[in-house]
Parts: C-alpha cells; structure tokens; sequence
C-alpha cells in the first residue's frame, strides 16, 4: 500500500526543493536547468525559504518584503508574489557569481552590499540595489564577467 502524502508533506518537499534549487543558484553550479528556475520563480518561494536566503545572504530590511509583510504572509500562508521571487532568485544567481570571483559567499554578500563608485551609470549604488531592475542586474553581472577575465 502506497502511503498517503498528506499536504504538509508535500508542502516540505517542495520547500526543500526550492531551497536545493537556490543553493545551486548560489553555487553557481552549471548545470541549473532554466525551465527549473522558471518554475521556481512562477510557483512563488515560500516564506520560510525566502527567510532562511534572506538571513543566509544577510539581505537588508524590506530590500524584498518588510517585516509586516513577511508577518502576514506567514499568517496567510502566502507565497512570494512572481516579482518578489523573480527579484530574490536574481540576487541568489548574481552573489553565486560574484562568489566565484571573490572566493566566497561572505565576501560575496560584502561587495554586493558595498557602493560601486566606478559605474558609470549609477556611481555609488551598491550592486544589490541595482539588483532590482533587469538593466541594473545586466550592468552587475557584467561587470562580474569583465573582472574575472581581467578586464577593468
């Protein structure tokens, strides 16, 4: 007899999936499907995920959603909208880059976070606020690839 999966079951498996797929984000492993991270991003993260990356990335207060809104997510027992986690698996993937260059996911989370004075589309914007736009994300990501083949 084929046990019953009973709806929290599913609800942590589909958790721990999520958070497999953004720890190979982070990673940067290449062999991430992208129909995988579409489907991550249209299901809408959890809140529990969205909190363990949020810590984990040492992402600031309502960079994604503010302490009221995480609140009543949890109360409700709603997901991440499509932008909000279209918004943190961007973050996820670019600090998994930037970690390759620098080494580490700490030293990573530190540079996104620090002002980037030689942009010149936007000096003195940190890479995590750029972030939130497509656009901004392309200028960080390559500016990421230009500096890990050496060229400033």
């Amino acid at each position: 007899m084929t046990p019953t999966i009973q709806p929290t079951d599913a609800a942590a498996l589909e958790s721990q999936w999520q958070t497999r797929m953004l720890d190979a984000l982070l990673a940067a492993s290449p062999g991430v499907n992208d129909g995988d991270v579409l489907r991550l991003v249209r299901s809408g993260i959890t809140i529990r995920v969205f909190e363990v990356f949020a810590a984990r990335l040492h992402l600031p207060d309502a960079l994604i959603l503010s302490k009221a809104s995480i609140t009543r997510r949890h109360i409700q027992q709603k997901r991440l909208t499509l932008s909000e986690s279209d918004f943190l698996v961007r973050v996820v993937r670019v600090v998994g880059l930037v970690g390759q260059l620098t080494g580490d996911e700490r030293s990573a989370i530190k540079w996104m976070g620090s002002p980037l004075f030689d942009l010149a589309e936007s000096p003195g914007t940190s890479a995590l606020e750029l972030l939130r736009t497509s656009a901004g994300a392309k200028i960080v990501e390559t500016m990421v690839r230009r500096t890990a083949n050496g060229i400033y």
